[in-house]
């Protein structure tokens, strides 16, 4: 429901935060990935919160230093990269989940309701049923979890005219 550009309506709401313009709110860092295009896009999401007056500050970090800072719930913001490994909702949604075996990746997100019901529906063949607890899953974590899935890469491929029935996939193939 928030994927939506609405400049207005982003200042509409920080004002109802109680920061109009941005005005008195203090500077959020951005930790990044130090790589070229993790710097990048993290610029760019300096310049979009800009447009709504929030100043975001943009730290690089080596990849090691950044987990470190996110397992030790060090950073304000950060970026990380996933891409998934099998095309099922639950290679995301997994992200969320938490329980002492649970690995993360710095989302530090912990709802009893979530992680009930994803331990519901890991164990779940495909169904119907599954898919309206992945769909339930899915509103939990936009309503409760400020993560932004800012970027899809596409993975331009050429091949020769003369084959025939090619299907390409980017599951293992270039993914960081």
């Amino acid at each position: 429901p928030y994927k939506i550009y609405d400049l207005a309506k982003a200042k509409q709401m920080l004002a109802a935060a109680g920061y109009p313009e941005g005005k008195g709110l203090p500077v959020i860092t951005l930790d990044v990935h130090a790589a070229t295009k993790h710097r990048q896009q993290g610029e760019f999401f300096k310049k979009c919160m800009e447009d709504i007056g929030v100043t975001i500050k943009v730290v690089p970090n080596i990849f090691p230093e950044l987990i470190k800072k996110m397992d030790q719930k060090k950073t304000m913001m950060h970026t990380l990269s996933w891409s998934s490994d099998y095309p099922d909702a639950d290679n995301f949604l997994q992200l969320f989940y938490k329980s002492d075996q649970s690995v993360g990746i710095g989302t530090n997100f912990n709802d009893a309701t979530y992680n009930t019901l994803y331990e519901k529906a890991m164990v779940m063949q495909p169904s119907a049923a599954r898919t309206a607890l992945y769909e339930q899953l899915n509103r939990i974590v936009a309503e409760q979890v400020p993560a932004i899935y800012a970027v899809h890469q596409v993975y331009p491929v050429l091949y020769h005219g003369w084959i025939k029935n090619y299907l390409w996939s980017n599951y293992g193939y270039g993914i960081e």
